[in-house]
């Protein structure tokens, strides 16, 4: 076990037992339930199920405990694992915070808006600029060896720049899903050094429009090519949210390949909607996904 692994695991094992002291005192303890069943058709004609959409987001069952100090710990599993990815466990996040403040233990990693998104053991600080006041979160994680080890941060609100230093970043089944399916994910001892990344969100009224783009720097293996990797999508929200659909753009610059992509949400009972996505690449149809989100 590497160094700042033991100095993270013992910074958990210190916050829990901090914290055992306030469950005495009743915690607001909760369980979320968030199910997405999805059939997958791809080209070819291969139809398969699974428990993640077509945007690799996981069916999940979350525990919450609310502490009156302030403090939260949750506790998220996925009902399914992903063919490939180097992450084997089904804990998705497992963390303690002060909310706004501090978080340690596994968790999504900060930065940007979509495209690059790790769930890496790791301890985490939110604060604020000095200079205009600018929200900062910064990162130090340990996923073990041949896996994402280093640091993340991502500055400022509607406008935001990131970065990742460090080893094997974009390793997530969840990174890149604009531009590869869950299963492309590329497996333990890949992935880059050096990830920048900037992105935007403008809001108005039912619409928004998302940008990103980010720049993978040093490949750890001769499998992997530097790349920028940008997407776009414009999405409307019915005001009475009763649907929500999204056009978006992806482009790998360096290989250039273009990815469209029509996802919609439709609600069809309390607390159940409907999810299809439709994925092409390269102007041809790539794979459709139908997923019954179910939230409890």
């Amino acid at each position: 076990m590497t160094s700042l692994k033991r100095r993270l695991l013992g910074m958990s094992v210190f916050f829990l037992g901090t914290a055992s002291g306030a469950w005495a005192q009743s915690p607001d303890i909760s369980l979320g339930v968030d199910l997405g069943p999805t059939l997958l058709t791809e080209r070819g004609g291969n139809t398969r199920f699974r428990w993640y959409d077509g945007m690799g987001r996981p069916s999940l069952v979350t525990l919450r405990l609310d502490l009156e100090t302030g403090w939260r710990l949750v506790v998220s599993e996925r009902l399914q694992g992903v063919r490939g990815e180097s992450d084997a466990s089904l804990l998705h996040e497992a963390y303690l915070e002060d909310p706004g403040t501090w978080r340690v233990g596994k968790q999504l990693m900060p930065f940007g808006r979509d495209l690059l998104k790790e769930n890496v053991m790791a301890a985490r600080i939110n604060t604020r600029l000095v200079v205009d006041q600018l929200p900062i979160s910064i990162a130090v994680a340990d996923a073990g060896k041949r896996r994402q080890r280093g640091v993340t941060a991502r500055i400022g609100s509607r406008l935001g720049v990131s970065l990742a230093l460090g080893n094997h970043w974009t390793l997530a089944s969840g990174s890149l899903s604009p531009v590869r399916l869950p299963e492309q994910s590329p497996g333990a001892g890949r992935g880059f050094q050096q990830v920048y990344g900037i992105d935007y969100i403008d809001i108005r009224g039912p619409w928004q429009l998302i940008g990103e783009a980010i720049w993978l720097r040093e490949p750890e293996s001769t499998l992997d090519r530097e790349e920028w990797v940008s997407d776009l999508r414009t999405v409307y929200r019915d005001p009475e949210r009763r649907f929500r659909v999204t056009f978006g753009w992806a482009r790998s610059w360096r290989i250039r390949e273009d990815h469209y992509r029509i996802e919609g949400e439709w609600a069809v009972a309390p607390q159940v909607s409907l999810v299809p996505i439709l994925k092409f690449v390269r102007g041809s149809w790539q794979g459709l996904s139908l997923t019954t989100r179910i939230r409890l």
